[in-house]
């Protein structure tokens, strides 16, 4: 059985103070850390157990991803540009430009080859597994190629 000390004792009366200063309901769960009420949450990609600000899981701004890596795991739209390919022959593919940009095998344009607006264009892969065949769009005109036009 856990032994109850008395700081246990005086976090929880703090998070019950704070509880009815903010006009919200302690739960067994809460904490209060550095000042703060936190709520104790699970990791909806890890399954982690974390805390995050009472009030802003409240307001559903936090307490869904421990890290910012989980969140970007657990996107859903993460496939769906590219459901042939998988993550390594992009990664692949990424990285052979970038490693022939940098070391000036090849040369990065400075305008779009869509639109012609004087950028610094991003290279855009229509099929991973040919990696030299690169089409330099520029932010806009890449990201309407991946949304098909359609806004989130």
């Amino acid at each position: 059985m856990e032994e109850i000390t008395v700081a246990m004792i005086r976090a929880e009366r703090a998070a019950n103070r704070q509880a009815k200063r903010l006009k919200v309901e302690a739960t067994p769960g809460d904490a209060y850390i550095d000042g703060r009420m936190m709520a104790r949450c699970i990791c909806r990609a890890c399954s982690k157990e974390f805390y995050a600000r009472k009030a802003d899981v409240l307001k559903g701004r936090a307490g869904h991803f421990c890290s910012k890596r989980c969140s970007g795991h657990a996107d859903k739209n993460y496939f769906r540009y590219t459901p042939e390919s998988t993550r390594k022959e992009r990664v692949r593919a990424n990285g052979l430009i970038t490693m022939r940009v940098r070391r000036g095998l090849l040369v990065r344009p400075t305008e779009c080859e869509q639109c012609h607006k004087i950028c610094r264009p991003d290279a855009h892969h229509e099929d991973y597994k040919k990696p030299d065949q690169v089409e330099w769009l520029c932010r806009s005109c890449h990201m309407k190629r991946h949304n098909h036009g359609k806004k989130k």
